[in-house]
């Protein structure tokens, strides 16, 4: 959306070595441009198929339905991993 760019660029000047984890529930479109933002090691999760294209180094987790309880529940143990 119009302000993407400015969030990427948010989060990358709070957090220079990258996240940990990124949930991105928003849009199929802007997972290329999030998931750079996640350090290696880390996990990006996409709720939009197809399977998320994670850069190297980072676990890309595909979660349709997140809104359920069951789903949420899936994020949580994937961020505690």
């Amino acid at each position: 959306g119009e302000h993407h760019g400015d969030a990427v660029a948010e989060v990358r000047a709070r957090h220079p070595d990258g996240v940990d984890v990124l949930l991105d529930n928003v849009s199929a479109d802007n997972f290329a441009a999030h998931a750079p933002l996640v350090r290696a090691g880390g996990i990006a999760i996409g709720t939009h198929e197809p399977q998320p294209e994670a850069p190297a180094g980072v676990r890309g987790h595909l979660l349709l339905s997140w809104e359920r309880p069951a789903s949420f529940a899936a994020v949580i143990r994937l961020v505690e991993e």
